[in-house]
């Protein structure tokens, strides 16, 4: 991780951890070889109202004839959909575009097979706000209090890891977790 500051953005956390899990299992996913690396970087934007972060692996990229559908509902070369072995329901991409540009922000994606995928997403600074500066070494998380009464949540996701993550960081909430759209329903 490379950490230029941690300023505060305009999304709820709940949703950055969303976009940057999502980015970081597919970087996971891409990865075939033991030398496997992810990045996470935090810089600010050339814009002053802006911060980008950048996700990206050294996995084995994303063919070019792919890349302007994989923010498509249902697109995926994983799973019983895409004819992977992995699994996958190709909504990943999908929830983090829409959560990005429910924002005002912006997401990119470079890619070439058989060195990697970098993600860039741009997304509005809170206006006046800094976060406190980190410690050396350690980025300094900005803490955000939970609602003040439970939320009633459907969590949805084919990947059991990520079910137990997210139910954990859920905790103070009804939480009703399902593997599937059948499931869901």
């Amino acid at each position: 991780k490379e950490f230029a500051g941690t300023p505060r953005v305009t999304m709820s956390p709940g949703q950055l951890q969303e976009v940057i899990l999502n980015l970081v299992l597919n970087g996971i996913q891409a990865i075939e070889h033991d030398h496997g690396r992810i990045l996470i970087k935090i810089n600010p934007s050339d814009a002053p109202d802006r911060v980008q972060i950048e996700v990206a692996d050294n996995g084995k990229g994303i063919p070019e004839a792919n890349l302007g559908r994989i923010f498509d509902p249902f697109f995926t070369t994983k799973g019983a959909l895409g004819g992977g072995q992995q699994s996958g329901t190709g909504l990943g991409l999908t929830v983090c575009y829409n959560i990005i540009h429910s924002h005002s922000g912006k997401i990119e994606v470079t890619s070439k097979v058989g060195e990697g995928t970098s993600f860039l997403v741009t997304i509005p600074r809170a206006a006046g706000v800094e976060a406190p500066e980190a410690p050396a070494g350690r980025p300094k998380i900005p803490v955000v209090e939970s609602p003040k009464r439970p939320l009633r949540i459907l969590l949805l996701d084919d990947e059991d890891p990520v079910r137990d993550l997210l139910r954990t960081y859920l905790k103070d909430h009804h939480t009703v977790s399902c593997a599937n759209g059948a499931a869901a329903l």
